[in-house]
């Protein structure tokens, strides 16, 4: 994970990789509906583990269950 950092510092450094990569790609951060199509994963339901809200907190971090600190990747 990584906090403190800007909408504007992300930018800012996008643009600097867009500066030394081919020119035939282009870095940019995903559109609200791409984030969800890849967070989908293919599925229909309501949430990718399902239509259910509390089995959210089996499948990731959130306030209601991160005790008010960042947690480590790959946990959930």
């Amino acid at each position: 994970p990584i906090f403190h950092v800007s909408f504007y510092d992300v930018m800012d450094f996008i643009k600097k990789i867009n500066q030394y990569i081919s020119s035939s790609y282009y870095i940019d951060l995903p559109t609200e509906a791409e984030w969800e199509y890849m967070c989908r994963a293919g599925s229909n339901s309501k949430y990718t583990c399902g239509n259910d809200v509390k089995s959210l907190d089996e499948y990731a971090w959130s306030k209601m269950n991160a005790n008010g600190t960042i947690q480590q990747v790959g946990k959930k």
